[in-house]
């Protein structure tokens, strides 16, 4: 069997440590080193630390000052052992079986192994998150780039560091460290991101063996009520400093663009979602929170010259759209955005006639408007939550046996991503809804 460093950093977390301790130490793989590093905690969870080791001989304690979340996983780097590692965050628990289920697809080859989780409430209520079952290989860079644009950035496989398990080799060799967190948020996906840049193969597995508990004093609580932009742009540019200074990673620099924008989006999407900005104060809000305006500025400028390949992944309407908004983020006027989004709702088809996936669905959305008693599902699973593909398929079993005489038109949760300019032109409000 070979050795598992599950590496887990500690802060002022003395109500949460031991529990999630036990978790990792009833795992039923039993070859591993639990490295607990204590980040000059304050509240009692050094001694609790000291004490657990005590108990288990597997628990190894490493008293630091405090550096941050970044910093307390880098220094579990430097003493690792295991020919595999996972991270754990203190305050969260995992499923007895996790580290087993990983290291049995490890063993087949793969560098990485991702799998789902479940977000846990304070109220006890449970959220699964699955990603879809698939392997993925890499023997081309351009084959590397459409995995990072079309499967990382769309969270298919998820951005945390605590879903998947690392190969320890790689991580050495590539110099492969987490980014000062102070200076960055989301250090995990630069982290990530630069390690699937290395890497040949990738697995996602079925199951969640992950329990992410859903506290509002947590780290991620407390910057989820936060704009982040700003630490976002800076995110980018560790990971386009760590590609420029890789060998064979310049073909990824070149579409540090995209990856800029994904990811600035996202962020402004989650801002716009929980009402800390609207469309018309965006301009205004994003460049007050961003330090470095002009590399900010640039990077959005350069995605116009990507257009036609980002067409591969997307419908063209949905392309204009974000490249509209990447020119509401340069010039800030909010008018000009409006104007520009009004005529690509209106002449979507347009837009959208190079791509073969809008074309596909126009034709089924026209053949299928000739139709009476029409129903549109819109927003159903197409991932790997085996639990929500039966709650679709319930759904569409009502409707047949209790609406026989109506016709149904289904859209996938990433069908309606993609095409959701095309859609929202010929669904109406008028249409009924039940």
């Amino acid at each position: 069997m070979e050795k598992v460093s599950i590496i887990i950093p500690v802060y002022n977390i003395k109500k949460y440590l031991e529990k999630c301790v036990e978790s990792a130490c009833d795992q039923t793989y039993k070859n591993m080193e639990i490295l607990l590093v204590d980040d000059g905690s304050t509240d009692g969870s050094s001694s609790i630390c000291d004490e657990l080791a005590k108990k288990d001989s597997r628990i190894i304690v490493v008293h630091k000052e405090n550096g941050g979340l970044s910093s307390a996983r880098n220094a579990g780097l430097e003493i690792a052992t295991g020919k595999y590692i996972y991270f754990l965050d203190g305050d969260d628990t995992i499923e007895n079986n996790l580290i087993e289920n990983a290291v049995k697809h490890m063993k087949k080859g793969f560098d990485m192994v991702c799998f789902g989780y479940q977000k846990v409430y304070l109220d006890g209520v449970c959220r699964e998150i699955n990603f879809q079952v698939r392997a993925y290989e890499f023997n081309s860079e351009e084959e590397r780039i459409d995995f990072i644009i079309s499967i990382f950035l769309n969270y298919c496989i998820g951005w945390e560091a605590w879903n998947r398990m690392y190969l320890r080799a790689n991580i050495e060799k590539y110099n492969l460290r987490f980014f000062d967190n102070k200076k960055i948020f989301a250090e995990d996906i630069h982290f990530c991101l630069c390690y699937c840049a290395h890497v040949k193969k990738i697995k996602c597995i079925s199951g969640c063996y992950y329990n992410y508990m859903q506290r509002k004093d947590s780290i991620m609580g407390e910057q989820s009520r936060r704009l982040n932009i700003g630490r976002m742009n800076e995110l980018v540019k560790a990971v386009k400093l760590y590609f420029e200074e890789s060998p064979n990673c310049q073909k990824i620099v070149e579409v540090i663009p995209i990856i800029h924008f994904w990811i600035i989006k996202d962020m402004i999407n989650t801002a716009l979602k929980h009402k800390l900005v609207t469309w018309r104060t965006v301009y205004k809000a994003v460049l007050g929170d961003v330090d470095d305006i002009k590399f900010f500025k640039n990077q959005l400028r350069k995605l116009h010259g990507f257009k036609r390949f980002l067409e591969k992944y997307y419908s063209g309407s949905q392309v204009a759209e974000d490249l509209s908004l990447a020119r509401y983020l340069v010039n800030g006027s909010y008018f000009g955005l409006r104007v520009r989004n009004r005529l690509i709702y209106k002449y979507s088809k347009y837009f959208d006639i190079r791509t073969e996936n809008s074309k596909n669905i126009e034709k089924q959305y026209i053949d299928f408007k000739r139709r009476n008693n029409k129903i549109y599902l819109i927003g159903t699973e197409d991932f790997g939550n085996i639990g929500d593909h039966q709650i679709a398929e319930s759904i569409l079993e009502f409707i047949k046996q209790y609406c026989p005489e109506c016709n149904i038109f289904e859209v996938t949760a990433s069908e309606y991503f993609k095409h959701r300019v095309f859609l929202k032109k010929y669904i109406k409000k008028k249409i009924q809804l039940c």
